[in-house]
């Protein structure tokens, strides 16, 4: 099986940007992006659900039934589906992905600076 070539986030940017261009499924307008907000929200549920059930008693239960038991991949695709989302999110609104990454991590480090917190435990 050939080895898969590592994307960056702008590459994965681009990437879906041609996707949703070349079906005409990009969000022009606000009621486009809204939708794409909302769909954002669902999938973010969908990924609750598989983090719950993986990591609760559930899957055990829905073993013992014979019910579909969730598994690391349906965590993968989840995260994925997420992902893809936050990205056509800022698309639609022209933001960096980098940028907003990078922005984030700065105010972060900022906020919770290392010598306060490296040895800080919280259980």
């Amino acid at each position: 099986m050939p080895e898969e070539k590592v994307m960056t986030i702008r590459e994965a940017q681009a990437d879906l940007r041609q996707f949703l261009d070349e079906r005409g499924w990009f969000p022009t307008d606000t009621e486009e992006r809204y939708y794409t907000m909302l769909h954002a929200m669902e999938e973010l549920g969908e990924l609750a659900r598989v983090i719950t059930h993986l990591e609760s008693r559930r899957a055990k239960i829905q073993a013992q039934r014979n019910d579909v038991v969730l598994q690391h991949e349906d965590l993968i695709l989840e995260l994925g589906d997420v992902f893809c989302h936050v990205l056509k999110l800022a698309e639609a609104y022209g933001v960096s992905t980098e940028e907003s990454f990078q922005r984030t991590m700065a105010k972060n480090r900022a906020k919770y600076p290392l010598d306060k917190f490296k040895d800080l435990n919280l259980e």
